[in-house]
């Protein structure tokens, strides 16, 4: 018997669709696809920006 691993997304906790093959890991840590695009597409003076940068701050420093 095996078992599956799925990747669960850092910021918003979901497991994706597609695995590992939607979405980036970064330093161990996974970010999944709509994830991703929505940090590409918000505007930096919004608050879901500051929140995005917040988890990436706590991936890549340990902050």
């Amino acid at each position: 018997m095996s078992a599956t691993i799925l990747p669960v997304c850092c910021h918003c906790g979901n497991v994706p669709r597609g695995g590992l093959y939607n979405g980036i890991r970064l330093r161990r840590r996974f970010i999944c696809r709509a994830c991703e695009c929505r940090l590409l597409r918000t505007e930096q003076n919004s608050p879901d920006y500051l929140e995005f940068m917040a988890t990436m701050r706590a991936l890549m420093f340990g902050v």
